[in-house]
């Protein structure tokens, strides 16, 4: 199979231990996802925010909590940025079950969504402006 030149990212900036259980109970769905695609992985804020930058990028898969952590502030603003200018962002596989409500809450403000942490079921949200 011919792998495409769409570029996803995997936001993968938490610690060890969410990391191995992401490694652990997904790789049979990242291989699948590389296989049609161009993978890129950022493992810190820095290689996140480079990446970003070079408008390579056609969806960011969040699949673990570190986005969340206050210290990723300006990388959460870079991605909210990212998404309101048409990028795709998805959050998903551990996301929810690490982050801690008020990383949560503050998150979602962050890219200007009025949801609170706890039991939810709603419609995809669009941040871009069309």
């Amino acid at each position: 199979m011919v792998v495409s030149e769409v570029q996803i990212l995997y936001l993968r900036l938490g610690d060890n231990a969410q990391i191995s259980v992401f490694d652990h109970l997904y790789q049979s769905v990242v291989a699948q996802v590389a296989s049609v695609s161009t993978t890129k992985e950022a493992e810190n804020a820095a290689a996140a925010q480079s990446l970003l930058a070079t408008q390579s990028i056609k969806a960011v898969l969040v699949v673990e909590a570190g986005l969340a952590w206050p210290k990723n502030k300006p990388l959460q603003k870079q991605s909210a940025s990212y998404a309101q200018q048409g990028g795709t962002i998805i959050f998903y596989y551990l996301f929810s079950s690490f982050v801690p409500p008020p990383n949560m809450d503050s998150l979602w403000s962050t890219f200007g969504l009025l949801r609170k942490y706890g039991a939810y079921h709603g419609p995809l949200s669009t941040l871009a402006n069309e």
